[in-house]
């Protein structure tokens, strides 16, 4: 990801924001992932596949049970 916004989803199950799954990559370089909500990984929720972050935010996300911003399983 390379700017824009991913924000104000709601899902029921995994990623609210960004569900990265195995075998894919996934780098978040500029933009915001913000105001998500999901079960797991409010904000990312990365199963199996790469996820990079060097800038950008990950901000104001909520898991209903576990890691509020990224989630790694």
């Amino acid at each position: 990801m390379f700017g824009g916004k991913v924000s104000d989803n709601t899902v029921n199950g995994n990623g609210g924001g960004v569900y990265n799954v195995w075998p894919s990559d996934f780098s978040l370089s500029d933009g915001v992932i913000s105001n998500n909500r999901a079960i797991h990984g409010g904000g990312v929720c990365n199963s199996g596949g790469t996820f990079s972050m060097s800038g950008g935010e990950v901000v104001n996300n909520i898991a209903d049970k576990e890691w509020l911003g990224v989630q790694y399983g």
